[in-house]
This record gives structure tokens, sequence and C-alpha cells, in this order.
């Protein structure tokens, strides 16, 4: 009878595996730059070496995605596209990968540093655009589901969706610059003008 490995147990050996070879940890895997390379070869051996390595829980993550980074620049490269291609072709592979059917959205917390991104304006936006989808698909899902198989808070959130139009769905307020304060001389008897 084979016994099973506790994971602390299992997590204490990887560890160790990992020191004892002497390669990277997940702490410095995810501090890792990705190196760029010009040759499949080069390709090849860098992701061997990630892939033929120790791994624990983490490691593997940062395997995964420092292979799959290497991969996407030295396509990229090969095929000479420029950064507007390279970008639509990274928001591909996370919809690819995690297979998003409509519309996604990124928000990047370092935005909220500076006052000239309304990351509230942007996701108003962003729904508002997705509306006229967003009621299509309810309007399927609620002739397609029954609704004893449904929650019921979940049919009416599907409800109101479908029953919205471009004509019913609340508008976003326009923003209204505040009004310049009138500068006013004092008199020389402290009063204004």
């Amino acid at each position: 009878m084979t016994s099973i490995e506790a994971p602390e147990e299992m997590d204490a050996r990887w560890k160790k595996a990992i020191a004892e070879a002497g390669v990277p940890t997940e702490q410095e895997m995810r501090a890792a730059e990705v190196p760029w390379m010009d040759k499949a070869e080069e390709l090849a051996a860098y992701i061997s070496a990630l892939v033929d390595r120790p791994h624990d829980y983490g490691t593997c993550v940062y395997a995964m995605s420092m292979a799959a980074v290497a991969a996407f620049r030295y396509v990229a490269g090969q095929l000479g596209t420029t950064g507007f291609q390279t970008s639509c072709a990274d928001l591909d592979v996370i919809r690819r990968t995690r297979a998003l059917k409509m519309g996604f959205l990124i928000l990047k917390a370092e935005d909220l540093l500076y006052p000239q991104y309304d990351l509230r304006a942007a996701l108003e936006k962003f729904i508002e655009d997705e509306q006229p989808e967003l009621a299509k698909q309810a309007a399927k899902l609620l002739a397609e589901i029954p609704a004893e198989q449904v929650h019921p808070d979940v049919r009416a959130h599907w409800e109101r969706l479908a029953g919205a139009t471009p004509t019913t769905r609340p508008r976003r307020p326009k923003k209204r610059r505040p009004a310049r304060r009138r500068r006013t001389m004092k008199r020389s008897n402290g009063e204004g003008r």
C-alpha cells in the first residue's frame, strides 16, 4: 500500500530539489526578465531549460508564462510586427487562454496615480458599449434555459439586461468643469470691485 504524501511534505521536497539544483526560486522567476531570442534553437533551449528543471507549485506558473513570453517575442521578431499588431496579439492570447466570448477590459492600477486617467468613466463607457451584446446574450439565455434551472436573482438580472436598449439604458452624466472664479481687485478700502 502506498502512502499519500502530505502537501507540506511535497512542498518541502520540491523546495529542497530546487535548492539542490541551484535553479531560480518562485520569487526569482517572478522578478526575472525574459530574454529576446533571434534563433529557434535558442528559444527551444530556453523552453527546455524552463521545463526540464525541478518545480514547485509556484515555479510552474512562471515557467509557463516565461516560455509563452519568449515564444511570443520570438514570433513577433521573426514577423517584424508593429507595436499595434503585437498589442492586438497579446490581447488575443488572453482571449484564447481565458476562453472569453465577449469583450473584456484591462484596467491598470498605476493609472490611478495620474489625474488624466478616469478608470470609473472607462468602466462605465465599456459597460455602455457592451450593452447591445449583453442584451442579446441575456435574451438568448432566457430563451434557452428554463426558469426553474436558474436562480431567480440571475433570471431577473438577465431580464433587465435583455430589456435594456440604447434608449432605455442610463446615460453617463457629462462631466462639468468647475466654474472659474472671477478675480476681483481689492480696493484700498478692502471691498471687491
